[in-house]
C-alpha cells in the first residue's frame, strides 16, 4: 500500500472517518459533565422538589441524547470504515480500516469487550438513576 495516493475523494473521507472517531468519544464526556450538574442539583437535600424533578428530567433527557448521538457518530463511522476498506482493497489489494482493521486487532483480557457498549451501558445507568430519583422524588412529594 502507498502512503503517497493523494485521492482528495479519500482524504475526505479517511478524515470524516476520524473526525466522527473523536466525536463517539467526546459525547460521553459531554455527558456525564452535564449528569454530574444535573444529579447535584436533583439530589441535594436542599433543593426545592420541582427544581429535583426538573433536573432529573433533565438528566434523562440528556441521557437519551447522548447515547442517540453517540449511535449516529459509530455509525457514520463505520460507513466511512466500510467505504475506506472498500477503497483500498480495489486499489492496492489490501485494507487497514473496516472489517480488515478488527481481524487484525489483537484481543486482550480487558479488550474482549466493546468499549462503546461499555460505555453505553455507564450512561444508562445514569439514566436508569435519573429514572430512579425522579420518582423517589414524586413519591415523596405525595406522600408528604
Amino acid at each position: 500500500m502507498s502512503g503517497t495516493d493523494r485521492d482528495p475523494l479519500y482524504q475526505v473521507v479517511a478524515n470524516r472517518r476520524l473526525q466522527y472517531d473523536n466525536l463517539v468519544w467526546q459525547t460521553p464526556v459531554l455527558s456525564l459533565t452535564a449528569q454530574a450538574f444535573l444529579f447535584s442539583v436533583s439530589l441535594g437535600s436542599g433543593t426545592r422538589a420541582s427544581a429535583r424533578v426538573i433536573a432529573a428530567s433533565l438528566s434523562i433527557v440528556v441521557w437519551l441524547m447522548s447515547i442517540q448521538v453517540m449511535a449516529k457518530h459509530r455509525l457514520n463511522e463505520f460507513t466511512d470504515g466500510d467505504w475506506l476498506e472498500d477503497y483500498e482493497r480495489e486499489r492496492w489489494g489490501e485494507s487497514l480500516h473496516g472489517k480488515s482493521f478488527v481481524r487484525r486487532r489483537r484481543f486482550t483480557w480487558y479488550s474482549w469487550m466493546s468499549s462503546y457498549v461499555v460505555w453505553i451501558a455507564g450512561l444508562s445507568l445514569f439514566g436508569v438513576a435519573a429514572l430512579v430519583t425522579l420518582g423517589f422524588v414524586i413519591w415523596t412529594q405525595l406522600l408528604s
